[in-house]
């Protein structure tokens, strides 16, 4: 009875949660370029901008396991939206829509290395930050508004 019930442990834990190699490695260097992204909008730096946004959108572009490519072409459609925008500031409020569907991702297929979710209340966004390169909210949506925002669970 006792190897029947290790049995079906060890199946569960396999079976449920369990991310491929692949879907691990696409979105770890997802998450990192958007990590420069990330930078430049807490920054300020409008110059910058587009060599990170190029980046990330190579990121996103290459080859992924075909479980993601729903939400991924999601952010690339609002990934275009963004490129649209004139100024930083416009950016920055269509950065939301482009982050959502990889933190969806996140969410799913986690955790991938110090990534976390952080949500603003006042701007009801989420973002992505790896925590352990920053460790305070740095909140990209507002810089006036740079330490509103938590982890959320």
């Amino acid at each position: 009875m006792r190897n029947i019930i290790t049995f079906f442990a060890l199946f569960s834990m396999s079976s449920y949660g369990a991310t491929s190699p692949e879907i691990q490695k696409y979105l770890a260097n997802v998450l990192k370029a958007n990590d420069a992204v990330h930078s430049v909008f807490i920054k300020n730096d409008e110059q910058g901008f587009k060599m990170v946004w190029d980046g990330f959108e190579k990121a996103l572009s290459q080859t992924r396991p075909d479980e993601l490519k729903e939400l991924i072409t999601e952010s690339k459609s609002a990934s275009s939206k963004l490129m649209t925008a004139t100024s930083l500031d416009e950016k920055r409020k269509l950065y939301g829509d482009v982050v959502k569907p990889i933190v969806l991702l996140l969410q799913k297929y986690g955790p991938i290395e110090s990534y976390k979710v952080f949500t603003c209340p006042m701007v009801k966004k989420d973002w992505i930050q790896d925590i352990k390169v920053v460790s305070q909210v740095q909140n990209p949506y507002d810089p006036k508004m740079l330490k509103c925002g938590m982890i959320r669970e």
